[in-house]
């Protein structure tokens, strides 16, 4: 079976315009929050350009220490915003998703059970996949692709285990691991690129420390939204993927 996009997209599109009083609240509460959080709270890297050439080993030993500092500093709120958005995919997912669910709440209400098990499937592929980017670019994002229905395949064929939804997520992509991987290609880029220039107006007004703090919760909230709206869109579409698929 061949992968239609544009129906894909277009069946995504009709899940939004139907169910955005509910979708709203949702990623706004759980998708929209934490990463407005995040644009707030934790300052951007401020790598410091050394003097030598980029090959030299001390410089990159530098960069690498720096940038551990930097996570280790920000740690809580990158666990913290990584657990709310992972429960609010859950909980999406599980609007369209968990046959066993009939209300809002119950959706909520498995979605912290499942949790666990979907943080652990996260875990072993996001590991699996640094493997092949450490090989090469080509087997990461390949693998990318193929698991790119756990979280759908998790919601809808529970109860299963984290590793159980590992592979049935490689059943269900089987001969469709490149197209999906340049769908997630796209989602990246347009979550890096659609958002950055309100990041890097945030990043200017932070430097000449001018800005009215209204101003920066405006620009950062701008950011936020951008990059919401691009995950709500992505989770939509894997919804329709993984009916047309299954």
């Amino acid at each position: 079976m061949t992968i239609d996009l544009g129906a894909t997209a277009a069946d995504a599109w009709a899940l939004w315009r139907r169910d955005r009083a509910v979708l709203l609240p949702l990623a706004g509460l759980f998708l929209f929050v934490p990463t407005l959080a995040l644009l707030l709270f934790v300052d951007p890297l401020a790598v410091r350009t050394g003097t030598g050439p980029q090959s030299d080993p001390a410089e990159a030993a530098a960069l690498i220490a720096q940038y551990r500092a930097w996570i280790v500093a920000n740690s809580s709120y990158f666990l913290t915003a990584s657990l709310v958005s992972a429960f609010g995919t859950l909980a999406i997912l599980g609007l369209y998703l968990d046959r066993a669910a009939v209300t809002v709440g119950d959706v909520l209400m498995r979605a912290v059970a499942l949790l666990p098990r979907y943080i652990l499937a996260t875990l072993v592929t996001s590991a699996a996949t640094l493997v092949g980017f450490a090989l090469f670019f080509l087997p990461g994002i390949y693998l990318a692709g193929r698991w790119f229905l756990i979280g759908p395949v998790l919601v809808a064929q529970a109860p299963i285990s984290a590793i159980d939804s590992v592979v049935r997520a490689l059943r269900v992509t089987q001969r469709h691991g490149w197209v999906l991987a340049g769908v997630i290609v796209i989602a990246f880029v347009a979550d890096m690129v659609l958002p950055a220039p309100f990041q890097s107006l945030d990043t200017a007004l932070r430097t000449l420390r001018a800005a009215n703090p209204l101003v920066i919760v405006v620009v950062d909230g701008a950011a936020a939204a951008i990059a919401t709206a691009v995950g709500l869109g992505l989770l939509l579409f894997k919804v329709a993927l993984y009916r047309r698929l299954a």
